[in-house]
């Protein structure tokens, strides 16, 4: 009987978005 092999999936991360903060006059 033959073994089976079985595959890591790889997790794929997640990029944070920066705010840009206006300042008012």
């Amino acid at each position: 009987k033959k073994k089976k092999k079985k595959k890591k999936k790889k997790k794929k991360k997640k990029k944070k978005k920066k705010k840009k903060k206006k300042k008012k006059k």
